[in-house]
Parts: structure tokens; C-alpha cells; sequence
């Protein structure tokens, strides 16, 4: 079938509200204060020495210049954000070394740090504002609820490397720690309208002020963006749109005391392809809401503490199961410095979930179209999790520090659980820093590993033969463990440069693999019924290594260039469900015929895939971009990023590049506009293959405009 033609009146469209709005905001009067202008500050001069000293949180839980920190982090700054180009956190992602981010449908992301990629990538731990946004039920993060408008983010932090001593389980290969402004820098008003060929639609009202002596910001925002399309040329009902209003609020009474307080509600709409013998499209989904209050309070310069509570709370549907998730989360974090040699950070923390887990019609029902029952046993589950960490910060000299903790968690599945690590810092002269971590991560169960039951439809096999197919969960499955190694080194070359190594070395123990279970013969009036299961259990291990770097080039006054290159090799151990399935064959001459039909053959494929090749196949061996941040003029910039990503094997994904442009233009104070083009190498591309609960669509070439007024 030939590929469905673009919406040939959206670049009009584009040009046409963009010209209208442009002459609504330039007979707005000078004399009005501007909230924030993109771009608002100049990246392009901004030193290498500022870059060095910006403050990260995410790997100890404290304060810490970035120059100093035994880990792999890398930052993206606020300015990096407003002169991306992008609308939606994970393209933002996409520079980060380590990082894999493939979109695999309009409205899902594959994204992942250090392999072991996937829609739900289990070893990644997400949070905005120290509030997780990883989901226990599916073990991963549904991108497509994580709306922040992304002029109100301050930072994101990404730590790569398990971070588990002091967030818990599931920051096993990194933690994406994503911080937003104080409601005190973002005063006034903020007016945003776009429009584009992909993203077809993004609105954002905003405004901040004070009452008393509280800040406070408020927001609504609405996106939309059109359908993807498969490599055979189908639509893949994709497409998607979010409704999300939003505040926060900022207080200090004190001095000594600071309370924050913020809110989010969304709803989103969509679409999907449901995979399996009939392709059928399907409804995508949720809607939800968080809350969140914490109280800082400053007892002295050497000791602090922090209280934070928050409950959030979204119903999904999702593949032809209705999800529904509520979690309240109590933690309360210590900083304290004991003499002249320790710097300690202790906390603890209790979190109460509850979730349900249905079909779409009831609690045994089956997916639209395609005769699968799923069902979840039980189908609702009420758990907690409590958990303690100390980590402290020795210094034994001058210029060598030794950070060492532990974190405990007990959980509803594995029970208790601990998560060690021990970092050394040398700082060295000409702003040098050499790093050494070993630690070790664990990620728990989720109720997809312990409660899943799926049978598909009776399959003919052969004359009078038939076979009933299932997959179950495991209620024993057990954690996740990884023992992780790495060394880092830091260097500013020059007042011009600045440098950054890692080099890291993991092992894997209990993965998650697919097993057989010994089929059963029964002999019944309609024929001869087999009935094969497969069972999720913890037979594989892993090997991962490689290295990650990246640059910081002042290379002019208004110029900044900013690039990175990762390499990844992953080795994975176990039995697969084919030579399994050999053995049995050489016993029984039934399971020998049944082996060798087409049907048997693709689930046993399907299988081996998700087994074997989860991390080496997944995940591509070679990584690279590169950002270029020019200021032209004063009013002018132009920004552009350049993408490389290794072939996937697995996923019957070849390699790509993705290029990406932006001209922005600050028309006066207050007023600016931007211009962006995506993808702009290849008319589309495919960045993941089809999976489990979606049939992969490709990314297309894409035009985007904006007008910001801020006042």
C-alpha cells in the first residue's frame, strides 16, 4: 500500500496563525516585564567555569558541584532546554550520552540508559520534583503522561549508573531526576501558541504572581500531534492529545524554613494498533493527578532536613486493560556534618500503593478482535514499601573523599532488599577529577512479572491437533540484581573546553526470562488438546561494558559546541525457550511435530527474541551527537543537533541519523518566535521494532512553529 499523503494544509495553516498572532502581540506596549524570552539567556556565552559549578542533587541527595562528583552525570540546563528546539522530554533526552530514546509510536517511547531498552524500560528510575513517576505495575514510565511545560523546568539531572543507596529500587542503570523553577522566578504572565505538520497543535497559558508572601504559578496546557505511520505505509492510530492544567506554589516564612506545594491534573486521548493475527485499532487512554507538598527547614549551615509527602493517582487503558494506580508517599531525608571529615545524608521513607489490573470488559474478558484473555491474579493488590538509607561523605584529605552507604527497602514481593555503594573522589590539580564506584542495584518485582495469565486462542496444529498457548506470571519471581563497577574522569582542558570519561563494567544476576513449562496431552472427543505454557522466571544473567564521553567546546564568543559518544556491549547467558523446547522433542515425537508447524515456530521466535536479545539486540552498540548553540545576532539564534544511532538488530532496525533545526527570534522584548524542523535527513525512519502491546510506526520529517509573549 502506498504511504498515506502528509496534511497538505498544515504548513499553511502554520504560516497563517503565526501571522496572525505575530500582529496580535506587536501592538502590545514595550513597557510590559517579561516573564521569560527564548532565548532568554545566552548558552552561547555561558563559561565553562559556570558549567562546572552548577549545583546537582540527584546523586547524594545534597548539594554537590558537578566538577566534584564521584558519578556519571550530565545536566541539562535550563538554557539548554529553551534552545533545544523541543516540545516533549524525551527528545530532550536524546543528547545525553548513555541515554537511548526511540520513539516507537506517536504516542509511546522506548528509553532506556545503559540497554536493556523497552516501552516500560524496568531499570530506569524517573522523577519530577523527587516525586517517582515509575510505575510498580508495569515496572516502567508511561511517557505519555509526563507533560511539564518545559519552560518551567529549572534542570534535568541524569545520573547514569545505579543510584539505588539513596533512591531505592529500580534506579538500577541510572536516574532521571527532572526539577522545576520556584514559583518566585516565574512571576507574570505567559501566552504560547504552535502549530506543525507532526505535532499539530501546542497552547500553553501560564501566569505567576504573589499573595502575601507566597509565589505561586498556574497553567494550562493542551498539545495534540497526528497520526504515525507503519514501514508497510498503514496508519498506526497513533494519534494522540493532552489536557493538563497545573500549580505550584513557593513559601518562605523564614529564613530557616521553606514549604512548596504543587499539583498537576491531565487527561489524554488516543490510539494504537493492537498487534496479533488481525491487526485492530484500539483506544489509548488516562487521565490522573498528583499532589505534592514538602518543608524544607535549615537548622544551621552544617544541618538540614526535608519532609516531602505526595499522592498521585491515574486510570489508564492501555492494550485492553483498564489500569488504575494510587500511590502516597511519606519521606523525610537528614543532612547533617559531623566534625571536619563527614558529611552525612540519612533518610526514611514509607509508600503505600494500590492498584487494579482488568480487562476491558470485566474481570475475564478478552482483547478487542483477537480472542486473548488476560487476566491478572489478583486482579487488584494493596503493598508497601518501607525503606532507610545513611550515606556518608569522608573526607581523608584535601583532594580525596570516600562516599560510602547503603540503602534498605522492604517490599510486598522479594521482602528485604539492600542497595550498597562505595565512591572515591581525587581531585587533582588544573580542575581534574578522578573517579572509582562500585555499588550494587536491585530491581523488584512488578505485578506484570508475579500476576500475568494470558491464553490465546486454540491453535490448529495439525489433523485433530490442537494447542492452547498461555503465558503466566511467576508469584516467586524473584530481584533483579546488578553489581556495577565504573571509573570516570573529569577535566577542564582550558578556560574553553571541558571534558568527561566514564568507563563501566556491570553484572547482571535473576534477569527476567521466558521458561517452559512441560506441556501437558490430553486426549479429548474434538482431537488431541496440548496445552503449553510459558512462564516468566529469573534464568538469564548479563554482562554489560563500555564507555560514554562528552565535550563542552566554548568555540567563539557567541558560540557553543556540546557533544557525546557512548559504547555499549552486552552479553546475556541462559537457556532459551527453543533448546528447551529441542529437548523435549528428542523425548516425545508429538512435541516434535507440534515444533515443527509455522505457528509454534513464530511464538517460540517471539520468545527467544524477548529472552535473548532483550539487551544485545535492543540496544545499538554506537551512539553519538552533536549540539551547536550560535547566537547571529543579538535577536537571532540558530541551533542545531545532530544524532547517530547503531542499528538494533532485534528490532529489524537499521542504523540512522537524525538531524534537527531551530532558528529563533527574540522580535522584541517580551515576543519571540522559533522556527524548528525534525528529522530532516530522511522523509521517516523507524527507531524500534514492533513489541509485545504495540506495532511500531515511524518517526517523520516535521515542521514546527511557535510565538511566546511573556509578560
Amino acid at each position: 500500500m502506498s504511504r498515506l499523503p502528509r496534511n497538505r494544509y498544515s504548513i499553511a495553516l502554520l504560516a497563517a496563525g503565526t501571522r496572525a498572532l505575530l500582529m496580535l502581540l506587536l501592538s502590545v506596549p514595550l513597557g510590559l516585564e517579561a516573564q521569560t524570552a527564548l532565548p532568554s539567556s545566552d548558552i552561547a556565552d555561558k563559561s565553562i567555569e559556570e558549567l562546572m559549578n552548577i549545583d546537582v542533587t540527584s546523586v547524594s541527595r545534597k548539594d554537590q558541584k558537578l566538577s566534584k562528583i564521584p558519578a556519571a552525570v550530565y545536566v541539562i540546563t535550563r538554557e539548554m532546554i529553551e534552545r533545544s528546539g523541543a516540545n516533549i522530554i524525551p527528545d530532550l533526552l536524546r543528547m545525553v550520552p548513555g541515554v537511548q530514546v526511540a520513539q516507537v509510536e506517536a504516542n509511546r517511547w522506548a528509553i532506556s540508559v545503559r540497554g536493556f531498552n523497552d516501552i516500560y524500560s524496568n531499570k530506569v528510575l524517573v522523577l519530577v520534583d523527587g516525586r517517582t513517576v515509575y510505575t510498580p505495575s508495569f515496572s516502567g514510565v508511561y511517557w505519555d503522561q509526563l507533560d511539564i511545560p518545559l519552560n518551567t523546568i529549572e534542570r534535568i539531572e541524569v545520573v547514569r549508573g545505579p543510584g539505588g543507596t539513596v533512591w531505592g529500587a529500580n534506579a538500577v542503570n541510572g536516574v532521571i531526576s527532572i526539577i522545576t523553577k520556584s514559583s518566585q522566578d516565574t512571576k507574570g504572565g505567559l501566552i504560547s501558541a504552535g502549530a506543525g505538520s507532526q505535532q499539530t497543535a501546542d497552547y500553553l497559558v501560564q501566569y505567576g504572581g504573589a499573595i502575601g508572601g507566597a509565589a505561586y504559578r498556574a497553567f494550562g496546557h493542551y498539545s495534540s500531534f497526528g497520526n504515525l505511520q507503519t514501514p508497510q505505509g498503514f496508519s498506526g492510530n497513533d494519534r494522540w492529545s493532552m489536557r493538563h492544567g497545573g500549580f505550584r506554589s513557593d513559601w518562605n516564612p523564614s529564613g530557616k524554613d521553606s514549604f512548596m506545594a504543587e499539583g498537576n491534573v491531565f487527561q489524554t486521548d488516543g490510539g494504537q494498533m493492537l498487534p496479533g493475527a488481525t491487526l485492530s485499532a484500539a483506544k489509548l487512554t488516562n487521565s490522573g493527578g498528583d499532589i505534592l507538598a514538602s518543608w524544607s527547614h535549615k537548622n544551621s549551615d552544617r544541618s538540614d532536613g526535608v519532609l516531602q509527602v505526595y499522592d498521585t493517582y491515574y486510570s489508564r487503558f492501555d492494550s485492553g486493560i483498564r489500569e488504575k494506580l494510587n500511590t502516597f508517599d511519606l519521606d523525610y531525608k537528614r543532612h547533617t556534618a559531623v566534625g571536619s571529615r563527614n558529611d552525612i545524608v540519612w533518610g526514611i521513607g514509607y509508600r503505600y500503593t494500590s492498584d487494579s489490573l482488568r480487562p476491558s470488559d470485566g474481570l475475564f474478558g478478552t482483547l478487542p478482535l483477537l480472542g486473548v484473555s488476560v487476566t491478572f491474579n489478583p486482579p487488584a493488590k494493596n503493598y508497601s514499601l518501607f525503606s532507610a538509607f545513611v550515606q556518608d561523605e569522608i573526607r581523608l584529605a584535601e583532594n580525596l573523599s570516600l562516599t560510602v552507604g547503603s540503602k534498605v527497602e522492604h517490599n510486598a514481593f522479594t521482602g528485604f532488599e539492600y542497595e550498597p555503594s562505595a565512591r572515591l573522589a581525587w581531585s587533582l590539580p588544573n580542575s581534574q577529577t578522578l573517579w572509582l564506584a562500585a555499588s550494587r542495584a536491585v530491581r523488584q518485582p512488578s505485578r506484570y512479572d508475579t500476576a500475568l495469565d494470558v491464553a490465546l486462542p486454540l491453535i490448529p496444529v495439525g489433523p485433530g491437533i490442537s494447542l492452547n498457548q498461555q503465558t503466566w506470571g511467576d508469584p516467586n519471581f524473584r530481584t533483579e540484581t546488578l553489581r556495577d563497577y565504573e571509573i570516570g574522569y573529569r577535566i577542564s582542558v582550558s578556560s574553553r573546553v571541558l571534558l568527561d570519561f566514564t568507563g563501566f563494567y556491570s553484572f547482571y544476576g535473576d534477569l527476567e526470562s521466558v521458561e517452559l513449562v512441560t506441556p501437558q496431552v490430553n486426549f479429548t472427543p474434538g482431537g488431541i488438546l496440548v496445552s503449553s505454557a510459558l512462564q516468566y522466571g529469573n534464568s538469564l544473567s548479563a554482562q554489560n561494558y563500555g564507555a560514554e564521553s562528552s565535550v563542552t567546546w566554548n568555540a567563539a564568543s557567541r558560540w557553543k559546541v556540546a557533544g557525546s559518544y557512548s559504547w555499549l556491549k552486552a552479553n546475556v547467558y541462559g537457556p532459551s525457550v527453543e533448546s528447551s523446547i529441542r529437548e523435549l522433542s528428542a523425548q516425545n515425537p508429538l512435541i516434535a511435530q507440534l515444533v515443527s508447524t509455522g505457528a509454534v515456530q513464530g511464538i517460540l521466535k517471539g520468545s527467544d527474541t524477548f529472552t535473548n536479545n532483550l539487551a544485545e539486540g535492543s540496544v545499538p552498540r554506537h551512539q553519538f551527537s552533536l549540539q551547536s548553540y550560535l547566537d547571529l545576532t543579538t535577536r537571532l539564534s540558530f541551533d542545531n543537533s545532530l544524532y547517530f544511532v547503531d542499528t538494533l538488530p532485534a528490532r529489524d532496525v537499521p542504523a540512522y541519523a537524525r538531524f534537527d533545526s531551530t532558528l529563533g527570534w527574540k522580535i522584541r522584548k517580551g515576543i519571540t518566535a522559533s522556527l524548528v524542523g525534525q528529522n530532516l535527513l530522511s522523509p521517516h525512519h523507524l527507531e524500534f521494532g514492533n513489541v509485545e502491546q504495540a506495532i511500531a510506526t515511524e518517526t517523520n520529517r516535521s515542521i514546527f512553529g511557535k510565538v511566546v509573549w511573556s509578560f
